[in-house]
């Protein structure tokens, strides 16, 4: 464990996934977390587990920070209302943002968990992007899953190449988190979702975009991850049957599936789009981020 030497109120010490695997406050940090982010992929030498504690050795807090692909991390922040919560979010930004320039990271995006202000990320560093909607859509019965003429067909492993062509041809002008784009390509993207979870949209055999889904926090939560058409053919309404075809593949396979999507609310096309495809609003969340220095 590397204890970075911070002030007597407040110490921040990293926790390696190797190394440190075995320390016995790691199941609370993680617990902690998780209870806060939802269901985390195992720590990995990869990402950055920082832990904040007072004098006492009471937790202050933790933040985890993970690559997302390229040169963008995710960071996952999590505070106790305690003593020193300036402080603590404060230190905790400033170590991710040096821990983020020494892997080479430029961009880490915060999405706080719901009931924590993360508006004292700012001195670190850190400013609004956004702000995140999460939907959710849930049948009732089969007629909520209408019949498009527009058909998902698995990517082979063959055409990994050809898909992350046309999946970085739909970034063109795309409105969900334009800030991402020059910090992750196609081939990044595709490595956070499982190859089952990428889908050609096809119209009359021809390929006219990308759609990517994973599992969410359970079997029953699906996540729609991305849904994009070439610029020469959007404003046709593929993207909505893309959709649509995607619901009534979920339902087909699992009635009591219910299906999740994050929409940038500067978006407006898509908030139309999921809205007349009946999916509700459950949450809206600020999205900070911060453009790493060269030098940290």
């Amino acid at each position: 464990m590397e204890d970075f030497g911070q002030p007597d109120e407040v110490q921040i010490t990293s926790i390696a996934a190797t190394s440190d695997k075995d320390n016995t406050h790691l199941p609370t940090i993680w617990s902690k977390l998780t209870t806060d982010h939802g269901p985390l992929a195992p720590l990995t030498d990869q990402d950055c587990l920082m832990v904040a504690n007072a004098a006492n050795q009471d937790l202050l807090g933790a933040a985890l920070l993970r690559p997302c692909g390229g040169s963008a991390a995710n960071l996952f922040l999590s505070l106790n209302t305690a003593p020193h919560v300036s402080a603590t979010t404060i230190l905790l930004g400033q170590r991710a943002t040096q821990a983020a320039a020494s892997r080479g990271i430029r961009l880490i995006q915060c999405v706080p968990p719901p009931g924590q202000e993360l508006a004292k990320l700012e001195p670190a560093g850190f400013r609004q992007l956004t702000t995140m909607l999460t939907l959710v859509w849930q049948p009732v019965d089969d007629s909520d899953c209408r019949v498009t003429a527009i058909q998902l067909q698995p990517c082979l492993r063959s055409e990994q190449d050809q898909y992350a062509t046309m999946l970085q041809e739909t970034f063109e002008g795309a409105c969900d988190f334009p800030e991402l784009n020059q910090f992750q390509t196609a081939r990044e993207v595709i490595s956070e979702v499982p190859a089952a979870g990428c889908f050609w949209i096809r119209q009359h055999d021809a390929a006219i975009g990308t759609l990517l889904m994973r599992h969410a926090q359970s079997d029953n939560q699906l996540e729609l991850v991305y849904v994009g058409i070439l610029p020469k053919l959007r404003a046709r309404g593929w993207g909505t049957s893309a959709v649509q075809a995607a619901l009534r593949a979920c339902y087909e396979r699992n009635p009591a599936a219910h299906v999740v999507v994050g929409v940038d609310i500067r978006n407006e096309p898509a908030m139309r789009m999921y809205t007349c495809l009946g999916f509700v609003e459950v949450c809206a969340r600020p999205v900070y981020g911060l453009e790493v220095p060269a030098n940290g």
